[in-house]
């Protein structure tokens, strides 16, 4: 029996492991926190290539339940208060000042909840998903959560005292003030734009709509204005990398 507790916790850290790394930077004084979105590959995160090159402390996620970090990624975890609570404590051991969170499509949705939570620096949403609840679900009739309805009950029944989390304008909404949010997303692409539009009235939330297509927006923007944008400091030099970007 002992013998099975320990290999079945040894077998936990290792899937932690792959789901959570963090790594003092070249300049601790700044984190990059970022959410992969639905996993594809394993062994991959998204943003790791970029938050590398950034050089800034760093802590990265997957999600192994595939159900937008509802249901923790190990490490003592368990739903998504329990992740923010997480990355909050390893903020404190970086000893990072300046916090940018980011995130693609169902990471996305990630940044743009955790950001509200941890009160980030700056949040960088890439086409983000935005609201989980069954009112959501119904007013925007999304297909892309429409097919996912098995897992949207799941999350609905076995989550309800984490209800408040589901949709991201009702945690922008009740933000702590200072975090500027950047939703970034294809302006051709209806449905994403549809979402991020429902967002535009919220305070700190700037979109940013790029002449592109589909939902693929980080496909589209470029690596180099990707590094820009994100390793900014500010909100003003977000947007000015953004005018840039747009001149060319």
């Amino acid at each position: 029996m002992r013998s099975s507790t320990s290999s079945r916790q040894r077998s936990d850290e290792a899937e932690a492991a792959l789901n959570f790394f963090v790594e003092r930077g070249r300049d601790p004084s700044r984190l990059i926190v970022a959410f992969t979105g639905r996993v594809t590959e394993p062994l991959r995160f998204e943003f790791d290539d970029l938050s590398r090159r950034l050089g800034w402390s760093r802590i990265l996620l997957r999600d192994p339940s595939d159900l937008w970090y509802h249901y923790g990624i190990g490490e003592g975890t368990d739903d998504f208060p329990g992740v923010v609570d997480l990355i909050a404590r390893c903020r404190r051991n970086l000893g990072a000042t300046h916090t940018t969170v980011v995130g693609y499509s169902a990471g996305g949705y990630a940044a743009l909840v955790a950001g509200g939570l941890l009160g980030a620096d700056l949040v960088h949403a890439f086409a983000p998903l935005t609201r989980l609840s069954p009112l959501g679900l119904v007013g925007a009739l999304d297909p892309t959560l429409f097919r996912r309805r098995r897992d949207l009950i799941r999350l609905w029944v076995t989550r309800t005292r984490r209800r408040a989390l589901f949709d991201a304008d009702t945690v922008l909404a009740a933000g702590l003030g200072h975090t500027r949010t950047f939703v970034h997303y294809c302006g051709g692409y209806r449905r994403d734009r549809q979402r991020c539009e429902a967002l535009a009235s919220l305070p700190g939330v700037t979109l940013l709509a790029y002449p592109c297509g589909d939902h693929g927006v980080t496909l589209h923007v470029g690596g180099r204005y990707l590094i820009e944008a994100v390793g900014a400091r500010t909100a003003e030099d977000v947007e000015e990398a953004f005018r840039k970007r747009c001149a060319v």
